[in-house]
C-alpha cells in the first residue's frame, strides 16, 4: 500500500499535490492514505507545503475540510529507486536473534538488530497473536519476552500479516 502511495507521489515529480489527488489516484481510503504520508512526511521523504481549511460546497455550518498540500523530496526518488542489498529483512533477523536468545526484551532487540523500537514492537505484537511469542509479565519497562513456538531458521510469515 505504501508503495502505490509512492509511486503516486512520484508521478507528480516537483509538483505540488494534495490528499485528495493521492486518494483519486490510488483508490485507497482516506484515513490509510492520510496514514502513509505522514509516514513518508516524518521520514522526510516529502514535505507539507501548505495546510488550509475549506469549507464543505453548500454547506455554511459544520466543520470545514483540512486540505494538506505535498511535494516530494530528492529522498524520495533515492528511496524509490535504492535496489535492496540482501535478501533478509529486519523481521528475519529479529527471528534469528530471538531463537539464539530464547529469552529478550525489546530494547535488547531493537539495539542487536539495529532497528527502530516501533518495528520490534509491531513485529512482537504480531507474533504473541500468532502465538510465537509471549511476555513474561504483562506490564511494565523491560518485560521479558520469551519465544514459545520453534519453527526453524525461516521465520513463519504465511499468515503473521492477516
Amino acid at each position: 500500500m505504501i508503495q502505490a502511495v509512492i509511486n503516486i507521489c512520484l508521478k507528480f515529480g516537483t509538483r505540488y499535490y494534495t490528499t485528495s489527488q493521492i486518494i483519486e489516484a490510488t483508490g485507497l481510503k482516506r484515513d490509510a492514505v492520510r496514514h502513509k504520508l505522514w509516514k513518508l512526511e516524518s521520514a522526510g521523504l516529502i514535505t507539507r507545503v501548505k495546510c488550509w481549511e475549506t469549507p464543505l460546497p453548500g454547506f455554511s455550518k459544520g466543520r470545514p475540510t483540512k486540505v494538506i498540500c505535498y511535494r516530494n523530496t530528492k529522498l524520495l526518488n533515492k528511496k524509490a529507486s535504492a535496489p535492496r542489498n540482501s535478501k533478509e529483512n529486519g523481521w528475519d533477523k529479529m527471528w534469528k536473534i530471538i531463537r539464539a536468545l530464547g529469552r529478550f526484551t525489546r530494547n535488547d532487540l531493537a539495539i542487536i538488530c539495529g532497528l527502530n523500537i516501533d518495528n520490534v514492537r509491531y513485529f512482537t505484537k504480531v507474533y504473541r497473536k500468532l502465538g510465537y511469542l509471549r511476555p513474561l509479565s504483562e506490564r511494565g519497562r523491560n518485560v521479558v519476552w520469551i519465544l514459545i513456538k520453534d519453527t526453524g531458521p525461516k521465520r513463519p510469515f504465511e499468515s503473521a500479516h492477516k
